[in-house]
């Protein structure tokens, strides 16, 4: 989402629901991190509010969940099925989505080397 030139501070009701990172050019990058709702507020250096809005995370419409015994472990098809990250999966398939995930987003932000081992 774009956002006014004079943006001081956002702020994220739950931080567990959802992630903003500003950009240049005043692109605010909105991730979600659980489902929920929260809300977003945008001010500017005064405390004045410059933007309100309402962010709902909720589960992608096409998945599949895998259940070997007591373990599951949740997919996400949409167009083509991979694991993805969701609080309650078996700690092993869980942990490594994490460390994959940690690995790929060091890669994007220009690091050389794979994420430590967990």
């Amino acid at each position: 989402m774009r956002l006014p030139s004079r943006v001081s501070t956002i702020i994220i009701g739950n931080p567990s629901i959802a992630d903003g990172t500003l950009q240049s050019g005043g692109l605010l990058v909105v991730t979600g991190k659980g489902y929920g709702t929260t809300n977003l507020m945008v001010l500017d250096s005064k405390g004045t509010v410059l933007a309100e809005h309402t962010i709902t995370v909720s589960a992608p419409v096409a998945g599949l969940t895998v259940f070997r015994g007591a373990e599951r472990e949740t997919l996400s098809c949409a167009p083509n099925c991979q694991r993805t990250l969701v609080p309650g999966d078996a700690a092993g398939v869980f942990d490594t989505v994490v460390t994959q995930n940690g690995t790929r987003n060091g890669l994007s932000a220009g690091s050389t080397t794979a994420a430590p081992a967990r």
